[in-house]
């Protein structure tokens, strides 16, 4: 089959849309990328109308058999069913809260027009079937194969950091973060730079992408995962990532992450930042380092078995056909 992914970024490596369309090849399909972020054309109404049209053309000319859209918010009402009319499938995964309740900008206007509609949340479904009755639960995935890789072999690691984050700054983290500062703490993102509270000292202004962020992530012994707000019962792509590169996940609790995971054996979890400090205390001890090192490889592998883009792809594939 022929698929065709409008995704928010170009489909480089190591972009989410990269990974789509590589797991695609390796199911034995041809896929290709477009944008509908190009030359940030969607950030005014004129230009974004006119990406619109782009956007169709692309799609028309190629004529998939699948359209898979990543997001979507800004594709325009009507491009959708119109693709639809003409015999594509089209098929919306988005990894963010699609009504845009938390951010407007996320608020995708056309649900109604997919053939099929997946989200990362659970929570979500009931609304969303109310509007698209082919509505999915599809959880988030790494991409072992790849871009999540372990960089540094676990018996060879020099921990440079005891505590890390890597995540876009977000109030809600900075004022968990800030209740850590006691620690060997290091934090990398987007948007942290312009913080002036006591954590500035603790912020790694470099960006790490691809490889880059697996090997922080090697060298870290503990990483934690502190998910925004449009995720109520359902996790996001970090809570595979950490664990599919071999390093340690300390993750706040979800309600799904039971049916992903064995909390304690393969992921840890805290609830309140109480349970969090005692936590990284435990598994900092060195007393303790075997058993990190046994939850590591655990999520290592339960990841490589259930957790990995093109399971989702092949997910998507299955109920599309």
């Amino acid at each position: 089959m022929r698929i065709l992914i409008f995704g928010t970024d170009d489909g480089k490596f190591p972009g989410f849309a990269y990974q789509c369309k590589e797991a695609f090849k390796e199911l034995e399909h041809e896929a290709k990328i477009f944008s509908f972020r190009k030359f940030k054309l969607h950030r005014t109404k004129f230009t974004n109308y006119l990406l619109n049209k782009w956007l169709f053309h692309i799609a028309e000319n190629y004529n998939p058999d699948i359209l898979l859209v990543n997001k979507g918010a800004n594709i325009l009402s009507g491009i959708i069913e119109k693709l639809s009319n003409k015999g594509i499938k089209t098929v919306n995964w988005t990894l963010d809260d699609p009504f845009g309740k938390i951010d407007r900008e996320n608020k995708i206007n056309n649900i109604a027009e997919y053939d099929y509609f997946f989200v990362f949340d659970p929570y979500y479904i009931k609304e969303l079937k109310e509007v698209n009755s082919n509505s999915y639960y599809l959880p988030c995935a790494a991409d072992p194969v790849h871009v999540h890789k372990e960089i540094i072999p676990l018996e060879k690691r020099k921990y440079q950091y005891d505590v890390s984050f890597i995540g876009s700054h977000e109030p809600h983290r900075e004022e968990l973060l800030n209740k850590l500062v006691n620690y060997n703490l290091r934090i990398s993102g987007y948007r942290w730079k312009k913080i002036t509270s006591s954590l500035r000292g603790k912020v790694d202004e470099k960006i790490y992408l691809g490889y880059e962020m697996c090997k922080e992530l090697n060298l870290s012994k503990i990483n934690l995962n502190i998910h925004a707000l449009h995720s109520i019962d359902g996790v996001n792509l970090r809570t595979f990532e950490i664990p599919a590169t071999n390093s340690f996940i300390l993750c706040d609790y979800f309600k799904e992450i039971p049916k992903l995971f064995r909390i304690g054996k393969e992921i840890v979890c805290y609830h309140n930042v109480e349970e969090l400090k005692e936590l990284i205390d435990y598994y900092l001890d060195e007393d303790n380092k075997e058993e990190r090192d046994k939850i590591i490889k655990k999520g290592h592998e339960r990841v490589l078995k259930e957790h990995t883009i093109k399971q989702r792809m092949e997910r998507i594939l299955d109920i599309v056909k």
